[in-house]
């Protein structure tokens, strides 16, 4: 039996020569005196890594690690943090475009990190700033560039963020394993194993595998078996820092002596030698021999590289002859290949053209019948907003731009999302409106950049605009001299901490001779915000890192996105002393337009016509924490529905706002109850599907209105669900949960604050009804979500801790 011994004798004997209360260190700089938050900053040449090190006199230290055109250098900082929280990491660096790097901590799974050009290799550098979760002691934090992208890296300074201090979880078991339970390998074969992890903790912990002399990391690895006969073992070590289920097991396999039957041939049977252009094809293996038993294939050429015994793929688009390359595989034996040669001839020397009905694409949406129509259907759900049709484009002949033309109906002015192959924004078109549904049709044209070969253009209903009947779409390639790209976008925004709560601008701006005619779509997790080139953004009430994205582009080109980070790094404490205000729709950050109204309150209002999903973000300043009646004056010309939510959290899924029966004369007010923090607080009114509302203002307590009280859906006024209760609520920092939980069934109560911190945590057994007390007695001020998950359910009540 050959062990990996080795390598964990080292570690040990490295880790027993650090003397007793020491720590494994790198350090450069730091601070931590006065109860300031903890900062260092470590440089990269003093740090491990495997790109070489170059002088450099604007760097911190002179010095930096990277190479020019190379493949995925990285460098591994290390050093002690005294808290176990999250902490800012602030990158420096120079990358003369936008870069992609992987980052993990503490050998842990990676993410991604897009870092901007700082537009010079070695003059101008910049700086990106992300979040990490760090455990009180020695840490580790690999910045590793990824193929193709250059990252000369400067230093890091980490920030510890206050008030985010988490406890350690250690939810993760390994179970590993030999994938495809293959008793015996032969020399040089691929072996693959999985470490079986389960648990939410499994991404944080470090997999590694300690064998034949050799480290493998991750949870699935895949290396060649040794070319020696015999049994091999490899160790798998999971842990995770301050974790005591560190897990060690062994997995052994077998190299076997046996030889392999090699005695096989290969070979291909083609549905057509001599295909049309862009004509589908089949292509067959098939083998000759003795030891065709366990052969795998693989065909290759232009265009194309694919596994299995059957292939289907479409003739090239371009007139010529092209050769192809089918390969057998079998372990322990030497690869066997055959060819075979494909003629095209009836390829049109004319720019490519085609046209696609929507009712032969793919899509969701429903095909009706139409006589006005060019194939005689269409797709299109009259109700239905959203539906897409992917369109398949077999054939293009080269690389470039291509006028694309789509037929539709619209009753109204619409958009559409326009998504060309793998593009990672879609392009957000607007349509006019043919004012008809099925009687008159209009066109829209529009010039993008296909590939040669097949495309996939996916065109997409907007949420919130009028639907679109899809006819079909027709493609042209553009001669003549391709247009013109070169331009670069930048984005900032109008502070980069902006106050807590408050309201500020991002702006994108372009350079380069070809800006014009670019269009700007700036989008958060959430979606698109705002198709213009400046926005508004109310800042969170709460401390952290928050970013927006912008895509611009424009026709022929394809998109840029940069991404613009900011950060909130202080709020005042909680408490306040207003008890009413009311509050401007015009005045408030919005996806909304604003127009003017000699009706309204203050003479203008926000909100569209023929789009319902517009949001208001209603600032309150100064409150005092607890329930509220909160007043909307709007106008609807039929009934409508909105959310309401309170600093990103849903109180309200769906209110009914009773029609107005106007757009712009009559107004209405409409009344709920709300519960608001202590302090500052941001209310949004988000238009849900249906009739849209133009917002005028909102009024929050006391303040004099005619409301009614408006009814939510489904009979809630909130998204708790009723069968859970709490008393007293407001709280002084104890309360009783009361709820229902089946005799034999096991759930658990979590206690969260809006931010996601967990304040307390207990597994109950089921006994009917359950009357449990719960004491709060550090948690502040502030409103709490408690939750019970049952094992088909989970119920949530909101809770006011005063104190």
């Amino acid at each position: 039996m050959k062990t990996f011994t080795s390598v964990i004798c080292f570690l040990l004997s490295a880790i027993a020569s650090v003397p007793a209360g020491a720590s494994i260190r790198t350090t450069d700089e730091g601070s931590s005196a006065n109860g300031a938050a903890f900062t260092i900053c470590l440089e990269a040449e003093n740090g491990n890594g495997d790109g070489p090190i170059s002088s450099d006199p604007n760097a911190s230290n002179g010095l930096t690690r990277g190479f020019r055109n190379s493949s995925d250098y990285f460098v591994d900082y290390v050093t002690d943090v005294p808290s176990t929280a999250k902490y800012q990491v602030t990158l420096r660096y120079y990358a003369e475009r936008n870069s992609l790097v992987n980052v993990s901590v503490n050998g842990g799974s990676t993410f991604q990190v897009e870092l901007p050009a700082s537009h010079s290799w070695n003059i101008a550098w910049t700086e990106y700033t992300f979040e990490v979760n760090l455990t009180a002691g020695n840490n580790g934090v690999r910045v590793k560039e990824l193929p193709g992208y250059d990252v000369r890296q400067d230093k890091t300074c980490w920030t510890e963020i206050p008030g985010t201090e988490w406890p350690i979880t250690c939810d993760f078991k390994v179970n590993p394993q030999v994938v495809g339970n293959v008793s015996s390998y032969r020399p040089g074969q691929m072996v693959t194993l999985d470490a079986g992890c389960t648990g939410a903790d499994c991404n944080a912990a470090s997999l590694s595998w300690f064998g034949n002399n050799t480290l493998y990391s991750g949870g699935v690895v895949s290396f060649n078996a040794p070319e020696t006969p015999g049994d091999y073992s490899y160790r798998l070590g999971a842990f995770r820092k301050g974790c005591v289920n560190d897990t060690s097991v062994t997995l052994s396999i077998r190299v076997d002596t046996t030889p392999a039957d090699c005695e096989f041939t290969v070979g291909s049977i083609v549905s057509d030698y001599t295909p049309s252009c862009t004509q589908p094809l089949t292509v067959t293996a098939e083998c000759f021999g003795a030891g065709c038993a366990g052969v795998t294939y693989r065909l290759t050429g232009p265009d194309i590289n694919g596994t299995g015994n059957t292939i289907n793929f479409y003739a090239p688009s371009q007139n010529g002859t092209y050769s192809y390359t089918r390969t057998g595989s079998k372990p322990g034996c030497p690869d066997i290949s055959s060819n075979f040669q494909l003629t095209i001839s009836d390829c049109g020397s004319q720019p490519f053209q085609a046209c696609i009905e929507a009712e032969d694409a793919q899509g969701n949406a429903p095909i009706s019948e139409d006589p006005n129509a060019s194939g005689g259907k269409t797709r299109g759900g009259q109700a239905i907003p959203d539906n897409y049709v992917e369109y398949v484009v077999w054939g293009v002949q080269v690389d470039g731009p291509h006028a694309i033309t789509l037929r539709y109906y619209a009753e109204a002015n619409t958009a559409v999302e326009v998504k060309i192959n793998d593009e990672p924004v879609a392009h957000k078109i607007e349509l006019e409106a043919s004012h008809s549904w099925n009687i008159v049709w209009t066109e829209r044209t529009l010039l993008f950049t296909l590939k040669k070969g097949v495309n996939m253009i996916r065109v997409k209903g907007y949420p919130g605009y009028s639907p679109v009947r899809q006819d079909r779409l027709c493609i042209m390639e553009m001669p003549g001299t391709p247009p013109a790209c070169d331009f670069n976008i930048t984005a900032s925004p109008s502070t980069p901490t902006p106050a807590c709560g408050s309201q500020f601008t991002m702006t994108a701006n372009c350079t380069g001779p070809d800006c014009g005619g670019v269009y700007y779509n700036w989008f958060d997790d959430g979606g698109f915000a705002r198709y213009t080139q400046t926005i508004d953004v109310t800042a969170p009430s709460y401390v952290g890192s928050f970013y927006l994205s912008v895509a611009a582009g424009k026709d022929g080109c394809a998109q840029k996105i940069v991404r613009v980070p900011y950060q909130v790094t202080s709020c005042p404490p909680p408490g306040g002393v207003l008890t009413s205000a009311c509050v401007e729709a015009e005045h408030s950050a919005s996806n909304g337009p604003v127009s003017g109204d000699p009706n309204a309150s203050n003479g203008q209002t926000r909100g569209s016509q023929n789009n319902y999903d517009y949001y208001v973000d209603y600032q309150l300043s100064g409150f005092v924490g607890g329930p509220y009646p909160l007043t909307i004056r709007y106008y609807a010309e039929a009934d409508a529905q909105v959310s309401v939510s309170v600093n990103g959290t849903v109180q309200l899924t769906s209110v009914l706002l009773g029609a107005s029966h106007s757009w712009n004369i009559v107004s209405r007010e409409a009344m709920v109850y709300i519960t608001v923090p202590d302090g500052n607080s941001i209310i949004r009114i988000q238009g849900l599907p249906g009739a849209p509302v133009r917002q005028d203002k909102i009024c929050v307590g006391t303040t004099q209105s005619n409301a009614r009280m408006a009814v939510p859906e489904f009979g809630q006024s909130q998204t708790d669900d009723p069968q859970l209760q709490a008393f007293p609520n407001p709280a002084p920092g104890e309360f009783k949960a009361v709820f229902d939980l089946k005799t034999g069934e096991t759930g658990s109560m979590l206690v969260t604050d809006v931010q996601g911190k967990v304040w307390h945590t207990r597994h109950v057994s089921g006994k009917g009804r359950h009357e449990e007390r719960i004491s709060l007695p550090h948690a502040p001020a502030g409103i709490y979500l408690l939750q019970v998950k049952k094992p088909d359910s989970v119920e949530t009540k909101k809770i006011l801790l005063t104190r």
